[in-house]
């Protein structure tokens, strides 16, 4: 039972001490062939005799070490050692291929790396800091006009609507609202800097599971409207820009749309809820809603508020949207009850565009950039495998010379994929540098109004690199790997310049034809998009824009004076 966990012990422990155990393998070697000789030098026979016996009867001395050493240690693992060896110095004798190699893959894999670090954090990555995010989901609410006739998903939910679920649905643990980031007006004064402020209710913070760096966060008692200041929580950069990251920053106040707030809390670095649009403070809605929107804030809409949920051990989502959806459809304002509105309530992911409700222009403007990225990335491998099809030209006669001594096709390309996977290797790296930088540079460039709390280089970006790499590597070793090792042995040691077959000569015309194709390709759509982009600037709307401004505003009606 234990035998074979004792062996796999046994090779581990011999590859710290194969010197010991070589030395000691030719020592006993030699015992015995002097027993073997001494033996038959007593039989009769002369000195040179007796070695010749002795070695007949010892064997091939070569392979009884090769066989011995196979105990003690893996055969794959010294076979992958030496192959790697020998792929490092065929690449440092050739700087000029291995450079070239390298940059080519550099550019593929770093295009892709950038852009995927963009789309990783609107499609795949999960808000930073929230707890068990798999257990947390949006709502989502369809809504079918019978007037209209038209039926949209939206992420948005009435306050109304919000009340309702949190009183009378059973299939969930908890619930929170919040709104989207808005524009607030720091101070007094023309000149006031504008800040991004997000009402949530007092139990946002503990639905997502965050924990605060400073302070607190909102409790029930700051959401009463009868407060004289407003508690407010604000973000780890805001505290550090505004505030200078003073530890004295609870208890501070400052002047926001006129209202008073006083700081009670820091959210940690990088939090920004489940949105991009981060924002730099959050306020408590029942305090600020009355103030911000009016009295009758409940049954206003338009304002961006969205509602999270966790469920009950056990309840599926498909059971909590029904539920959803009846308490919903009992919830109508009065155009709703006029048009009757039909409304379907679904749960889904916090991550916005893998949600039923349509996909921000942001997310479409990504998707677009990864079919871009990736049509860069065939381009290198195209690029990749034919220097490696013409590097493997001038190796012609060295890999027939080693087929005529008995290498193994499959040893043969089991090298070449290490040497491109080595240059993978090189050219990833150096990518994911690229990638560090320039995907600062793409966030700012075209997406400027989003707020990214995760670093350019995360574990997803860094993984996606890697296979991208590798999948590069072993499609560009493909042809070169099957070209090479089915060629005939004995031309190619009799020719003493590499040969260009017909065979060889069409894959390489292929692989150039696709890289042109590719590269029309892009410059094509690159120029439909910087055309497309120069019309919507140039675009006339029949009027004068220039020192045009639009605003909105409404007047609360508490705070107009009787007539």
């Amino acid at each position: 039972m234990f035998e074979p966990l004792y062996e796999f012990w046994y090779r581990v422990r011999s590859r710290f001490v194969r010197d010991e155990l070589d030395a000691d393998l030719a020592q006993e070697l030699r015992v015995h062939a002097e027993l073997l000789e001494a033996e038959a030098r007593a039989t009769g026979a002369s000195p040179i005799e007796a070695r010749h016996a002795a070695a007949l009867r010892l064997g091939n001395i070569t392979n009884i070490r090769e066989v011995t050493r196979e105990r003690w240690s893996f055969g794959w693992l010294d076979s992958l050692l030496q192959d790697t060896r020998y792929a490092t110095r065929f690449l440092r004798r050739s700087p000029g291929f291995t450079a070239v190699a390298v940059l080519s893959l550099t550019l593929g894999v770093g295009a892709n790396a950038t852009v995927f670090a963009v789309a990783d954090r609107l499609m795949f990555s999960a808000p930073p800091y929230v707890v068990n995010a798999n257990q947390l989901f949006q709502i989502s609410v369809k809504r079918e006009t019978e007037s209209l006739g038209d039926a949209t998903f939206e992420n948005t939910t009435g306050f109304d609507e919000y009340y309702a679920l949190r009183d009378q649905a059973r299939s969930f643990s908890s619930i929170a609202l919040y709104t989207t980031p808005g524009r607030a007006k720091l101070g007094r004064g023309p000149d006031a800097p504008l800040i991004r402020s997000s009402m949530a209710t007092a139990n946002f913070f503990d639905v997502l599971g965050v924990q605060p760096v400073r302070g607190r966060f909102l409790l029930p008692d700051d959401e009463k409207a009868s407060s004289s200041e407003y508690a407010t929580v604000i973000s780890y950069e805001y505290w550090q820009s505004h505030f200078g990251g003073a530890d004295s920053v609870v208890g501070a106040r400052f002047v926001a749309d006129n209202l008073p707030f006083v700081v009670v809390g820091v959210a940690p670095r990088g939090f920004s809820g489940v949105e991009l649009d981060a924002a730099d403070v959050w306020t408590p809605l029942g305090a600020l809603a009355p103030r911000v929107i009016g009295t009758d804030w409940k049954v206003q809409r338009g304002y961006n508020s969205r509602v999270l949920v966790r469920l009950h051990d056990g309840v599926r989502p498909a059971t909590a949207s029904t539920e959803a959806s009846v308490i919903l459809n009992r919830t109508h304002d009065f155009f709703e009850a006029r048009s009757k509105t039909l409304k379907t309530a679904l749960l889904g992911s916090i991550i916005s565009a893998r949600g039923p409700a349509t996909q921000s222009g942001e997310v479409q403007l990504s998707t677009k950039l990864v079919v871009a990225s990736a049509l860069v990335l065939l381009a290198a491998c195209a690029n990749l495998a034919n220097l490696l099809l013409v590097r493997a030209l001038t190796r012609r006669r060295e890999i027939a010379l080693r087929m005529a001594i008995g290498v193994s096709r499959a040893r043969l390309a089991s090298q070449m994929l290490i040497e491109s996977l080595i240059i993978a290797a090189l050219g990833s790296a150096i990518a994911l540098v690229v990638a560090r930088w320039s995907g600062e540079a793409l966030r700012t460039l075209v997406f400027p109004e989003l707020q990214w709390a995760s670093t350019a280089v995360s574990l997803h970006v860094f993984l996606y690199a890697v296979a991208c790499g590798t999948l590069v590597a072993v499609l560009a070793t493909l042809i070169p790997a099957i070209r090479l090792t089915r060629s005939d042995v004995s031309a190619a040691l009799r020719s003493v310049a590499p040969q260009l077959t017909r065979a060889t000569g069409n894959v390489r015309r292929v692989l150039l034809a696709a890289q042109v194709a590719l590269a029309v390709l892009l410059i094509v759509g690159a120029t439909a998009f910087s055309r497309s982009l120069n019309r919507a600037y140039e675009f006339n709307m029949g009027l004068d824009v220039d020192r045009l401004i639009t605003a909105r505003f409404w007047v609360q009606d508490d705070s107009l004076s009787d007539p």
